[in-house]
């Protein structure tokens, strides 16, 4: 696939767009007008980064910057077409030795429980799974986080008994193969 193909992923409802330096910058200042410059969207009010993103910015900056995937790992901003609004963030990593990729998403509280979360996810796990190099894709959730847990199943994704440890928390983790 060429770079022109990791540019936007298209669901049916959602647009899932490369973030760039102008945003990070935009978000780190906390200027609204231009993160909606930098990213050709608006942003809901109170502006702020998406959730579990604004402690992040640092690690997408590098992210963004040294991509060599022609854009498939750089964080994406989930839109919602209908009105070129950015409802949340998502993400797939690059993939491991063993060809697995992590998978990341968050939505702004008050669009959550409209199965956005789960759209974006499904496109990403898609495209993600079409890419050379990539064997599967996997989340790491929170016990408990059911609303995160059914994203990952309506992605396709199961549940495999796995449990990884990050900073002395107990995650669970999902998996789909391709």
């Amino acid at each position: 696939m060429s770079g022109e193909e990791h540019g936007v992923i298209a669901s049916e409802n959602l647009d899932l767009r490369i973030w760039n330096i102008a945003l990070i910058d935009a978000f780190e200042a906390n200027d609204a007008g231009a993160a909606a410059e930098a990213a050709g969207v608006n942003f809901p009010d109170p502006f702020r980064p998406p959730p579990e993103t604004d402690d992040v910015l640092d690690y997408f900056r590098e992210i963004v910057q040294s991509d060599d995937s022609a854009g498939l790992h750089p964080p994406r901003l989930i839109v919602r077409r209908a009105d070129n609004l950015a409802v949340g963030s998502i993400g797939i990593t690059p993939p491991d030795e063993d060809g697995y990729a992590m998978i990341g998403y968050s939505v702004y509280p008050e669009f959550e429980g409209q199965g956005i979360a789960s759209e974006a996810a499904q496109a990403i796990v898609k495209y993600g799974l079409a890419i050379e190099g990539i064997n599967g894709i996997y989340a790491t959730i929170v016990p408990g986080n059911i609303a995160s847990e059914k994203v990952a199943q309506r992605a396709g994704m199961t549940f495999t008994g796995e449990e990884r440890f990050e900073n002395d928390e107990r995650l669970n983790v999902w998996w789909i193969l391709a």
